[in-house]
């Protein structure tokens, strides 16, 4: 896309995605999602191998929109100026029993709040509320044959049956 969202652009939007990859976007901001104003439930969901300048996986933007993941995998995404992963402005973002894992960069905070439960979150060495410490962990930890962040979902982003993210 020559503008934001990539895979999917949500404007003043109430949904719930369930059971989609989102892979292989391009875009200014949010190569694979972008949401602006929007409440946004994702669940079951991979957003792998996205590119953009800033939220490779994800754009969030204001005004104080609310999103609920669950379940979901954030691997392989680029940015080349911020969160190659997420990239949250102004927004609520809640994960739960989520992996953000091998992107560019992880989650970057311009403002707005972030949250995270039972996660496995690039660059997070809390183990409050169940979270695993990321310290040291790659995707080659966790998940059976990843690719190395950039326009490339191919791989294979299951669990280990050995791997730390696996209960």
């Amino acid at each position: 896309s020559n503008s934001d969202g990539g895979g999917m652009y949500n404007s003043n939007s109430t949904l719930t995605i369930s059971n989609v990859t989102i892979s292989s976007n391009t875009a200014i901001n949010g190569g694979g999602m972008y949401n602006t104003g929007s409440n946004i439930k994702v669940k079951n969901t991979a957003l792998l191998g996205n590119t953009s300048e800033k939220g490779g996986g994800i754009y969030n933007a204001a005004p104080f929109s609310n999103q609920i993941f669950t379940n979901v995998t954030i691997s392989g995404n680029y940015a080349s100026v911020n969160g190659g992963g997420i990239y949250n402005v102004n927004t609520y973002l809640s994960l739960y029993n989520s992996i953000l894992l091998g992107n560019h960069t992880g989650i970057y905070v311009s403002s707005g709040q972030v949250g995270f439960e039972y996660s496995l979150i690039q660059g997070n060495s809390n183990t409050n509320n169940g979270n695993i410490d990321a310290t040291g962990k790659t995707v080659a930890d966790v998940f059976v044959n990843p690719q190395t962040p950039g326009l490339s979902a191919l791989g294979n982003y299951s669990l280990k049956n050995t791997g730390i993210a696996l209960n």
